[in-house]
């Protein structure tokens, strides 16, 4: 028998949000919950392995109606993910025409997302991914780990 605790996250979509969604906002909406599951493919990925692995209890999106209320937000000093969210912000705003947007924020705060696909195959091609993919996580734990000391 599995323990409450183990599945206690949702994993939510929210197609066409008329808002901007950011680290520490605090919502309220109405949910379709859906019962996890995964469609079995020999030798493919198993998607409902990996949801119970990262401890979702079920799958969803944001209903329109009624319409979602913003109900807060986390300061950056109380949260390291808002702290994250204001450094990309900054980043973005300040080298919004430079191309190395994307390897700058994976160095200073771990995040890759902005990385293109052509940067990768660099890495790739050079040996440099794990670099960039290490130091990145390493640098933004390292300023978190300051952030909680001070």
């Amino acid at each position: 028998m599995l323990r409450r605790e183990y599945l206690s996250k949702l994993k939510l979509n929210w197609y066409y949000p008329d808002r901007e969604i950011r680290a520490g906002q605090h919502w309220s909406f109405a949910v379709k919950l859906k019962r996890v599951h995964g469609n079995m493919n020999p030798g493919g990925f198993d998607y409902e392995r990996w949801l119970f692995t990262e401890g979702v209890g079920a799958t969803g999106y944001v209903r329109p109606n009624p319409q979602p209320v913003l109900l807060g937000l986390d300061s950056a000093w109380s949260s390291i993910t808002v702290w994250r969210q204001g450094i990309a912000d900054q980043l973005a705003q300040l080298l919004s025409d430079s191309q190395s947007l994307g390897l700058i924020k994976a160095l200073t705060i771990g995040d890759g997302n902005s990385i293109t696909q052509e940067q990768w195959e660099v890495f790739r091609k050079t040996g440099t991914t794990h670099l960039v993919v290490i130091s990145g996580s390493h640098i933004a734990w390292l300023q978190g780990w300051f952030i909680s000391c001070a």
